[in-house]
């Protein structure tokens, strides 16, 4: 048996970018831009510095789709209700939720290009596969999308694809229009 150990370590809005532009190690990268990710959300930290420590990570190639995903994928406002109250401030669901909508849309026009790149270079021709690298791919276009739909043409964008021949396409669609 062993006990969990709980670390706590500040670390500083540029060590985090570096560590989540240039980490070798996933977990590290993944957990760089969470906290990051938390901060912009929170306030605490710049959107744009995290757009751009975030650009390495999303367009590198070699990097699996499905993980680059996750990058893309912010924290929900359960998580920054969590953080501000364990920060011994109150939780205001108003307040969280016109943040995270604001740092959603910074981030996402900030990176617009880039995601636009990513949703047509992630499209799956053919027929629907269940196999990881169709699914990452998925993943990754359907994270892109759904920071895209923030924008007037990320609407459309998600329009067309409610079109898809499956339903693992059609269902981020819907969720970006939502």
């Amino acid at each position: 048996f062993s006990a969990p150990v709980i670390l706590e370590r500040r670390s500083s809005e540029a060590e985090r970018a570096f560590l989540l532009a240039h980490d070798r190690d996933p977990f590290n990268r993944w957990e760089a831009a969470r906290a990051l990710a938390l901060e912009v959300m929170m306030g605490a930290a710049s959107a744009d510095a995290f757009a751009e420590a975030l650009l390495p990570a999303i367009t590198d190639a070699s990097l699996d789709p499905a993980f680059r995903a996750l990058l893309l994928t912010l924290p929900g406002e359960d998580e920054i209700a969590r953080e501000t109250w364990s920060r011994g401030r109150p939780a205001d669901p108003d307040a969280i939720h016109a943040a995270a909508k604001a740092a959603r849309k910074a981030l996402t026009e900030a990176l617009e290009p880039e995601l636009r790149g990513l949703y047509e270079a992630m499209e799956t021709p053919g027929p629907y596969t269940p196999e990881a690298g169709d699914a990452g791919r998925r993943a990754l276009r359907a994270a892109a999308l759904g920071l895209l739909a923030r924008l007037p043409v990320g609407a459309g964008m998600a329009e067309a694809q409610c079109g898809a021949a499956n339903m693992s396409d059609r269902l981020p669609a819907l969720a970006a229009l939502l």
